[in-house]
This record gives structure tokens, C-alpha cells and sequence, in this order.
């Protein structure tokens, strides 16, 4: 009886471990660090925390950088982990000699630190990270990929505001779109929506699955990709309601399943704006085109 009880209460604890949530902090290694921060977005900042197993402190500060992580995820803002008692090499490169030993990284750049001594419980921590990263970028919708890494994320939403083609707007109107979707982003920053831009009727998958109207832009919609649910921005363009419609803080009106009943949104890969204006294109015709067939 005391075996079967010992073996319940095993079974039980690998389960608890198999369901746990998993850590969105990164883990890093010698083999590892360079090609991870290398690689990463210039945009990017990583805030590395090096610990040891044995650190009191290390423990304490585990479950604030776990919520940190999660809070940030998806926003550009990077926490990882590095057990400074296997990776030596980092250790001795980076000069840790107490635990835990907390610096920040730029993307792309993983050397010339800077040491975070600042509070450890997780909203500090969310507060530094952003004041790090600094407004998030609003991307346009150019790739499967690029939309995926940030949209079909469980706990995760994107909005993509749908903008007048270029040739309708102008560079400069585009531009003053783009700057007012900035803003948004900059508020939500940490609320964990990415928002994104596309050119009216370039994406056609993700304007169909959300119901939007293709003659009322600009205009927006809210996604849940890992979910399968979208919804259509309602109403005249206002910076003040469009940041109220993208917060997960309020309920979103005319959520419902992705319409025509696709399981997945299909991006068009494009090649994106260069930044200018628009430019009809040329037609030639020919005389024999302008007059047709008739002889004169």
C-alpha cells in the first residue's frame, strides 16, 4: 500500500511537470549565445540573467523572470538564462563572479553589455525592458513567416490596419498612418498585441477571414491566429479608438471564428513599400490601338 501511494504521488509529480507551463525565457549556452543574439533583430534587446543552482537569490528571482518573459513575449524584449556553472566560457568571458548577474544585450550585438542593477520583481524588470527596446516597430505584412513568429502565438493577438493603396494616399499620408500606429503600439507595449500594416486588398486571406470591407480603408483588424479568431475594427478612423479596440484589457466587439471557415491565414509573400510615392504605370499604344481597324 505504501509502494502504490509512493508511485501516485511519482506518477503525479511527472504529470505536474509534463503540463507545466512552459518558460518563455530563453535558455543559453556557449555553443549557443553568439549565434542566438547574433541572429537576432537589431531592434531586439535580451536581458540574460546568469545564475548558479545553488543561489538562493537565483531561486528568488526564477519565478519574476518567468512572469517577465511571458509579459514581454512577442514584444521584441528578451529574457534568457544561463547556468554560469556549465557555461564557464561565458562566465569567465563576461567576468561573473556573483549570482545572479543580470546584463542586457542589444540584437544582433552579443558583446559591450550593460549591467542591469536595477529591481528584480517582474513589473520592474517589464519597465526596464521596454525603456530598452524603446517604441516597437509596426512592420508591414510581407511574409508567412514574419506574420506567424508574432501572430500564431498562443496568448497572443496582432492587429493589422489596412491602409489606402499608395497610389490613393501618397507617401506622406502613408507615412502619418504609420507614425499613429506606432503610437498604439508604444501603449500596448507589454500587453502582449504586435501590430502590424498592410496595403489594402494586398492580403486578401487575412481581410476575408476577418470580414473587412474592402472599400472602407484605412480601416483594421484584431487576430488570434493560434486560435482562429479575428474581428473587424467598426467605425472612422481615430488613433484613440483603434488603441481601445486593440487592448486586451476590453472585450473585442464581433470576435468570432475566421470567416469562410480556414484554419489558417494564408500571407501573400510581397516585396513591401519603398517609401515613396506612387507611380501610375506607362501604357504604350500604337496607332493602329487608338483608331482600330478602320482605314483612313
Amino acid at each position: 500500500m505504501e509502494l502504490s501511494f509512493r508511485l501516485l504521488i511519482f506518477l503525479g509529480f511527472v504529470n505536474f511537470l509534463v503540463v507545466a507551463k512552459k518558460s518563455d525565457v530563453v535558455t543559453l549556452t556557449d555553443s549557443s549565445f553568439d549565434r542566438k543574439i547574433s541572429s537576432s533583430d537589431d531592434s531586439e534587446v535580451w536581458l540574460v540573467a546568469f545564475v548558479a543552482p545553488w543561489c538562493g537569490y537565483c531561486k528568488k528571482l526564477e519565478p519574476e523572470f518567468d512572469n517577465a518573459a511571458s509579459t514581454l513575449a512577442g514584444t521584441g524584449a528578451i529574457l534568457a538564462r544561463v547556468d554560469a556553472t556549465v557555461e564557464e566560457k561565458l562566465q569567465k568571458r563576461f567576468q561573473v563572479s556573483g549570482y545572479p548577474t543580470l546584463k542586457t544585450f542589444k540584437g544582433g550585438n552579443p558583446s559591450n553589455p550593460l549591467d542591469y542593477n536595477g529591481p528584480r520583481e517582474a513589473d520592474d524588470i517589464v519597465t526596464h525592458m521596454s525603456n530598452m527596446a524603446g517604441p516597437p516597430p509596426v512592420k508591414e505584412v510581407t511574409s508567412q513567416s514574419s506574420f506567424d513568429s508574432k501572430c500564431d502565438v498562443e496568448g497572443r493577438v496582432c492587429v493589422v490596419a489596412f491602409l489606402p493603396h499608395i497610389l490613393d494616399s501618397g507617401a506622406a499620408a502613408r507615412e502619418a498612418y504609420i507614425a499613429e500606429l506606432r503610437s498604439v503600439a508604444k501603449r500596448l507595449f507589454g500587453a502582449r498585441v504586435t501590430v502590424f500594416w498592410s496595403e489594402g486588398g494586398s492580403q486578401p486571406a487575412l481581410e476575408g477571414a476577418a470580414g473587412v470591407a474592402a472599400t472602407a480603408y484605412p480601416t483594421a483588424a484584431v487576430y488570434s491566429a493560434a486560435k482562429g479568431l479575428a474581428a473587424p475594427f467598426r467605425g472612422s478612423w481615430d488613433v484613440r479608438k483603434l488603441e481601445k479596440f486593440a487592448s486586451p484589457a476590453t472585450p473585442y466587439p464581433g470576435l468570432g471564428p475566421f470567416e469562410g471557415g480556414k484554419g489558417r491565414l494564408e500571407v501573400v509573400e510581397l516585396e513591401g513599400w519603398d517609401g515613396k510615392d506612387g507611380v501610375l504605370p506607362e501604357e504604350e499604344f500604337s496607332l493602329e490601338d487608338l483608331m482600330g481597324d478602320d482605314e483612313f
